[in-house]
Parts: C-alpha cells; sequence; structure tokens
C-alpha cells in the first residue's frame, strides 16, 4: 500500500484539485468574472463613445488621426475578444 504524500490528493498533486461547492472558492470564481465583465463593459462601451464623437468630427481631423483611431480601436476589441 502506497503512503500519503502531502503534495497529493488521490493521485493528483493538490495545486489542480479544489472542490466547487466551498462556498469561499465559489465567491472568489464569481468575484473574479464579476470585475472581468465590468473591466470589458467598460472598455466597450468607452470605446464606442470615442468612435461616435470621433465620427462627428470626422471633418476636422487628418487622415492620421484617424488611422491611429482605427489601430486604437481594433487593439481593444481584438483584446477583449481573445480573452473569451
Amino acid at each position: 500500500m502506497l503512503e500519503a504524500d502531502a503534495f497529493y490528493y488521490k493521485e493528483y498533486p493538490n495545486y489542480i484539485t479544489a472542490d466547487m461547492r466551498d462556498w469561499p472558492l465559489m465567491s472568489i470564481v464569481l468575484y473574479a468574472t464579476l470585475m472581468v465583465t465590468v473591466s470589458y463593459s467598460i472598455v466597450i462601451w468607452t470605446s464606442y463613445k470615442v468612435w461616435k464623437h470621433l465620427k462627428a468630427m470626422e471633418n476636422h481631423m487628418t487622415v492620421n488621426t484617424k488611422e491611429v483611431n482605427r489601430q486604437m480601436t481594433v487593439a481593444l476589441i481584438t483584446q477583449v475578444s481573445n480573452t473569451y
């Protein structure tokens, strides 16, 4: 019979096992999910507001300014979409 190893639980390392029925762990996961959702919602909302404002001021911008804004918007949207 194998001796109990302090670093393993039923042949799995402790760092990859957890019981999702534990309320402290569940609350941490829900809090992290909420924070990520709020953060990305803010990024999307502010990107939309900036895009809308710049669209209204399009006649007053240079081509370079338009291109930089387009690149920043694409980068932010790509970062948001790659995390899910």
